[in-house]
């Protein structure tokens, strides 16, 4: 697969070459610069270590995550490798149509139809999504302090 060439030359403009290729939870991939994946993911992970041997479902995230990441450098033609694992993770026959998707603090390969009909589903639900994501927001907040009395 092939990224277009100015989301490839802002990567390694950014970031370099060192990059991670991994499956994420819905049929897509997330490639996350390196630095980025030390900084963020990397620490979920330890996190997750210190959990170990923890519950089935600690120890079923940790076998699928950690068979469902490589980690790649970026080539200068922005050329990324699909092992079969990965395109079947994603339902992607060879030279099949792919959805690059810009997602924060990651870029997101889908199979397009399946990219489409996820679309649909989570624009339809705009607005509940919304006030999910700002209630975990405010949840994860520390409280603030009480206003200071003159």
């Amino acid at each position: 697969m092939k990224l277009p060439t100015s989301l490839k030359n802002a990567l390694l403009t950014q970031y370099g070459t060192g990059c991670v290729l991994m499956k994420m939870p819905e049929p897509c991939l997330a490639l996350v610069p390196q630095r980025i994946w030390r900084r963020e993911f990397g620490r979920l992970v330890r996190r997750i270590h210190l959990a170990i041997p923890g519950t089935t479902d600690t120890r079923n995230f940790t076998r699928l995550s950690g068979s469902g990441r490589i980690d790649l450098e970026l080539e200068v033609q922005g050329r990324i490798p699909l092992a079969e694992g990965f395109r079947e993770h994603v339902g992607l026959d060879a030279g099949g149509d792919v959805a690059i998707i810009g997602a924060e603090n990651r870029i997101e390969i889908w199979e397009r139809s399946r990219w489409e009909t996820h679309r649909r589903k989570i624009e339809a639900d705009y607005q509940g999504i919304t006030e999910r994501v700002h209630g975990e927001i405010l949840a994860a907040e520390p409280p603030s302090a009480p206003p200071e009395r003159s």
